[in-house]
């Protein structure tokens, strides 16, 4: 993608952007069986998915528009308590679709995520670290230490792919 797509990808999300949650919003149609699908969420309706929040503020530090930054580090901090933290759970380090469905209430957590997410902050702390406060920074890398953990733990084989 140019600069200029992403600038338009940036600007769907600040259209997007839930100034309460600090989260991307979509909404989705109700689920039901007929329509199919539903194989990690059945969710419907005005839903916050973790996955556009950590494109979104990925992509306000790539295209470093210092108007938006406060919107995103908001956005981190509240991205970042949806991430399970208990080292004692069987999903600690991975993040729910949603906001409005924990883990628990997942059908199936997708333990791809862990990597998915994960990734998007990688880029943040190692290209643009001293744009972030320092406490939301010590956050991050905290996050960035279970994501792993979980993904040693999922130990996939090395000819794995997705």
């Amino acid at each position: 993608m140019i600069k200029a797509d992403l600038t338009l990808l940036l600007d769907e999300f600040l259209s997007r952007y839930d100034d309460e949650k600090h989260l991307i919003y979509q909404d989705l149609p109700e689920w039901t069986p007929e329509k199919g699908g539903g194989y990690h969420t059945r969710l419907g309706g005005r839903v916050h998915p973790i996955w556009d929040t950590a494109k979104f503020i990925n992509l306000v530090y790539y295209l470093d528009r210092k108007d938006c930054m406060m919107k995103a580090e908001n956005a981190i901090l509240s991205f970042l308590k949806t991430q399970d933290m208990n080292p004692s759970s069987k999903t600690y380090g991975l993040w729910a679709y949603y906001y409005e469905e924990n883990l628990s209430q997942m059908l199936n957590p997708d333990f791809n995520w862990a990597s998915f997410i994960s990734n998007q902050m990688m880029y943040i702390l190692k290209k643009c670290p001293s744009r972030v406060s320092p406490a939301t920074k010590e956050k991050m890398l905290k996050s960035l230490k279970a994501a792993a953990e979980c993904v040693i733990k999922r130990n996939a084989s090395p000819d794995y792919t997705n």
